[in-house]
């Protein structure tokens, strides 16, 4: 997620909810369904193009793989 969209989240998400924003690296925690708020999520996700999160998915995967060759490479079985 970009800077200004995580910004934009961390404003939006309290006129959305009456929870604390619970967020990880790369995730959103909820203790109870009910408390997911959809519209927010509706949001969140029209503000990226499929491309977009294609690129950033890649992205992460390509990075995920890397660190985890360089690891092993570094590190004998």
């Amino acid at each position: 997620m970009s800077a200004p969209m995580l910004e934009w989240l961390k404003a939006e998400y309290p006129l959305h909810s009456s929870n604390r924003l619970d967020m990880g690296k790369s995730c959103i925690r909820f203790k109870q369904p009910g408390q997911i708020p959809l519209t927010l999520i509706a949001a969140l996700a029209k503000k990226m193009t499929p491309e977009e999160y294609v690129g950033v998915y890649e992205g992460v995967v390509t990075k995920f793989n890397l660190n985890e060759h360089l690891t092993r490479s570094i590190i004998p079985s």
